[in-house]
């Protein structure tokens, strides 16, 4: 969980592994309750995980493995390798490994909020690569990684 302006660079074989047990959030853009595995936000989390105000962090995430570990998200929640939520920067060159799908909403990356994506590179195990440029976010985008990395990246704005 970050809440607050960083740069994070992998060196290496950078792995960051889910936890046995993830905690769950939620925020005034979404309705559901998420498990991400790295959490990026602006605003204030209050004492049962939810996330509301206006602040934005700047945030660059870039060079890592992001390993879900295959474990599947709690009832009606949704699971995510990396979210971010009123954050502006860089996130760039990650993998996004073992999301279980099973039935459950499930993301390789997902950004809600209002935040100034300057610029976005998603890479998949297969290769596969989106750029986004100078993209205001005012509501959300979804880049879901394929479980068996065989297609395309797709991406809702």
């Amino acid at each position: 969980m970050i809440n607050k302006s960083i740069n994070l660079f992998g060196a290496g074989d950078s792995i960051i592994e889910a936890p046995a047990t993830l905690t769950a959030f939620q925020f005034p853009e979404s309705t559901k309750w998420w498990e991400p595995v790295v959490f990026a936000y602006g605003g204030t989390a209050d004492g049962s995980y939810i996330i509301t105000g206006t602040d934005v962090v700047d945030v660059t995430i870039s060079g890592f493995e992001v390993d879900g570990l295959d474990r599947e998200p709690g009832s009606g929640h949704r699971a995510a390798g990396i979210l971010l939520r009123n954050a502006d920067g860089l996130v760039s060159n990650n993998v996004v490994r073992n999301m279980l799908i099973n039935g459950s909403e499930t993301f390789g990356i997902i950004a809600y909020g209002i935040q100034l994506l300057r610029l976005i590179v998603i890479t998949s195990a297969a290769g596969l690569a989106v750029v986004l440029l100078q993209m205001v976010m005012q509501e959300r985008m979804l880049i879901p990684l394929p479980r068996l990395q065989t297609t395309p990246l797709l991406v809702l704005v």
